[in-house]
């Protein structure tokens, strides 16, 4: 290794060299620092000479290896030579050193650098290199907490066109919920959502049971041709000044790029890259590339009946994503909150003045949390043999200040202090702890158990993924009646409401 340095000393394969002490710092992580000045015997001299190298792979080279080693004693150079840098390519790699480094005090003339540079109107070759610099030069300033962010303005007058997506089959449940929190809109049922126009946007962002709120700008469907065609298009008809009505604040508009649709992986990367750079060029960098800290989406949408041609969606973040922040615990088995609403909902025609309700496999108890939120209670109690889900359970108790009980016991040991008027649970499935067999034995329990916890005129209702497991034990016991069998996730999860027979 410390041949590295002597061979770049002596002015021998420079760029090779640093590339390979490049790597071995990259594999060193928390000792890339100590790791480098063994290799230069504590003397890294030679850094602040190969930044004034004539090679510009030589000097981005160099500069990668100050971010990667945090050499903070080189900032200042660094700076400096950022400054003198007249190669494009090499300029994003000082502000992603930097980024690594103790720059505070140099934020000020950074901010003042990214406002000129993003003011810029000129195009041309550099173009991917002014964008590329842009959006290092906003991570760092984001990083540091100087960025700025928006917020979605939701004083805003006039109606938008908006979609609330669901399960496909789901859609009249989500028009329901939808209907009871706005007073005013056009709804429309549509594939998979409820399309509608309204301006009652902070009552649309609370109701419960949608998976992803988009917002549909007029004009910007049917896009056709080349990522350059699409993106003027967008551009033309308004996309930045749709942004900044929605969205409160200064600065530029950071963007993710989703792509769905029927193409390769290839092609569909392909597309986002092209489409991401043509938006940022064509807006004159008012919107910029920022995978990592976004504030909007912008979802492309194939079209299923012509080969090329999309629709543009956005999805602004943070918008309904409060509803279900009381769940700061999940593990893999976690059902998702939206689903755990979207079965409140549908199960409410039928069960919605039970009072007192039970969930025997609780988990972090989110099906009760959102039962809680659907219908008024007087009883709801969870009940879970995994000490650490309760404990999470109970955390999000408190945080929405709700009278739900939680008890860390096996179901099979559970003795209820009340007759429950409703079941409501997730069952388990098969997993690496819990083979086909031993679920079919735990929901044979299970049904005897229920028997003896609800009341006559009480309703039972049951989400598995074990379809064919539940319906051969549900064979087996005639106590019950299946009133209704949905299927939520098509080909995978079922409802059951059950009463008991009699």
């Amino acid at each position: 290794m410390h041949k590295l340095v002597e061979d770049i000393k002596a002015g021998r394969e420079i760029r090779q060299s640093l590339i390979e002490i490049k790597d071995i710092i990259k594999e060193a992580k928390d000792e890339a620092y100590s790791t480098l000045l063994n290799m230069s015997d504590k003397d890294t001299s030679f850094i602040t000479e190969l930044l004034k190298d004539e090679d510009a792979k030589v000097r981005k080279n160099t500069v990668q290896i100050i971010g990667l080693a945090k050499m903070n004693e080189y900032v200042d150079t660094l700076y400096e030579c950022y400054l003198k840098e007249d190669t494009l390519f090499v300029r994003p790699e000082y502000i992603k050193a930097l980024n690594q480094l103790d720059c505070d005090k140099y934020l000020d003339q950074l901010i003042d650098n990214a406002n000129k540079l993003a003011a810029r109107t000129d195009s041309g070759v550099d173009e991917k290199h002014v964008a590329a610099e842009l959006r290092e030069l906003f991570a760092l300033i984001n990083s540091h907490g100087r960025g700025e962010d928006h917020r979605f303005n939701y004083d805003l007058s006039g109606n938008s066109t908006m979609i609330l997506t669901t399960l496909p089959g789901k859609e009249q449940y989500l028009q329901a919920a939808i209907d009871r929190v706005v007073s005013d809109g056009k709804t429309k049922l549509v594939r998979s959502g409820v399309k509608i126009e309204s301006n009652q946007y902070e009552e649309l962002a609370k109701v419960r049971c949608y998976k992803e709120f988009m917002f549909v700008p007029d004009g910007m469907s049917k896009l056709n041709g080349q990522a350059s065609d699409m993106a003027k298009r967008l551009i033309d008809k308004g996309l930045v000044e749709y942004l900044s009505e929605r969205l409160l604040g200064d600065g530029l508009f950071r963007f993710y790029v989703s792509v769905k649709g029927r193409l390769s992986v290839e092609s569909k990367a392909k597309l986002t890259k092209d489409f991401a750079r043509e938006i940022e060029r064509l807006s004159n960098h008012r919107l910029v590339n920022s995978p990592s800290n976004y504030e909007v989406t912008l979802q492309l949408v194939g079209s299923s009946k012509v080969e090329g041609q999309y629709s543009l969606y956005l999805i602004f973040k943070g918008l309904g994503e409060g509803r279900f922040d009381y769940r700061t615990t999940s593990y893999p088995t976690s059902m998702k909150p939206y689903i755990a609403a979207l079965i409140c909902e549908i199960i409410s025609k039928r069960t919605g003045k039970c009072k007192q309700v039970l969930d025997p496999f609780c988990g972090v108890g989110t099906l009760l949390v959102e039962r809680a939120f659907r219908e008024e209670h007087k009883v709801l109690t969870g009940v879970d043999i995994y000490g650490e889900a309760i404990w999470a359970a109970s955390k999000m108790r408190d945080k929405l200040k709700m009278d739900i009980q939680y008890i860390d016991k096996d179901m099979n040991a559970f003795a209820a202090d009340y007759i429950y008027d409703l079941i409501l649970t997730d069952l388990p499935v098969s997993s690496p702890k819990l083979n086909g067999k031993e679920v079919r034995l735990l929901y044979e329990r299970f049904l005897n158990k229920a028997y003896d916890w609800m009341s006559n005129e009480g309703y039972l209702a049951v989400y598995t993924g074990e379809v064919g497991i539940f319906r051969e034990v549900l064979r087996r016991h005639k106590r019950y009646t299946i009133l209704e069998e949905r299927e939520i996730y098509k080909g995978k999860t079922r409802l059951y409401i059950l009463k008991l027979t009699g």
